[in-house]
């Protein structure tokens, strides 16, 4: 193997080392020694696959272990180019979230507890999460095109989306036994096919609710009639054939 290939080799192994650091021991609790020891290397080979001094290298590590977190989590997002089913995209990337590594989740974990020590990994974090709600949001966006949503703000709804499926995650991370990840799937697919169709339901009841009469007061069919006191008789709006379509595609979700 040429001696360039090699210490590339090399390096992505110190960084899968630190990625395994950081799920067992914690941010704090990652150290040159134990990076080494975890990697079956010397510490000056750390410096040296790295090209830093004994005080930079653990930076250096664990910016390269963070850059390799957050890539893994971005490249769960649909190929836009490739883009076909709304609903098979978004279940995709449901699915895909939750079945993101243990390791990984929880190197990401760490890496989010020390965002206050390291302004650039909040920023670098927040890019990437940005990007997954754009993803999300251009599923949306192709969803409503199709029906399947209606009058629902994507950008706002995929920053909701993104934070169920992502607080579902952590909560397999902590207690995996809890459900398997088709369980947990199902359960998400299920609560944002609900947030979906709700605008459709609030628009019916809003429009019964817009002009209510007081009770008590004439019903329309009899004003004008000396003591009518009848309370009126309550209107139930029709149900558009546009929102029956919604609701029953919307179950494919």
């Amino acid at each position: 193997m040429p001696k360039r290939a090699a210490s590339a080799t090399r390096r992505e192994e110190i960084i899968k080392a630190a990625i395994r650091c950081l799920a067992r021991k914690g941010y704090a609790g990652v150290t040159l020694r134990t990076l080494a020891s975890e990697a079956g290397l010397n510490q000056g080979l750390l410096h040296y696959h790295f090209r830093t001094d004994a005080v930079t290298a653990k930076r250096a590590i664990l910016r390269a272990a963070l850059e390799a977190v957050l890539a893994k989590l971005e490249g769960l997002r649909p190929n836009e180019k490739t883009a076909g089913d709304a609903q098979a995209e978004l279940r995709g990337l449901i699915q895909r979230l939750l079945e993101l590594d243990h390791d990984t989740r929880l190197a990401l974990l760490q890496f989010l507890s020390a965002i206050r020590q390291d302004r650039d990994i909040g920023r670098m974090t927040a890019d990437a999460y940005h990007n997954l709600r754009k993803a999300i949001e251009g599923i949306i966006v192709r969803g409503i095109a199709r029906h399947l949503s209606c009058d629902v703000n994507p950008g706002e709804s995929s920053f909701i989306i993104l934070g169920l499926v992502e607080g579902v995650a952590l909560q397999r991370t902590l207690d995996p036994g809890a459900m398997n990840s088709a369980q947990a799937c199902q359960i998400c697919l299920n609560v944002i096919t609900g947030y979906l169709a709700r605008p459709a339901r609030v628009r019916a009841r809003s429009a019964v609710s817009a002009n209510p009469r007081k009770r008590g007061t004439p019903d329309p069919g009899t004003a004008g009639k000396i003591g009518d006191t009848r309370p009126p008789t309550r209107l139930i709006p029709r149900k558009s054939s546009r929102q029956s379509a919604f609701r029953e595609e919307a179950q494919d979700f």
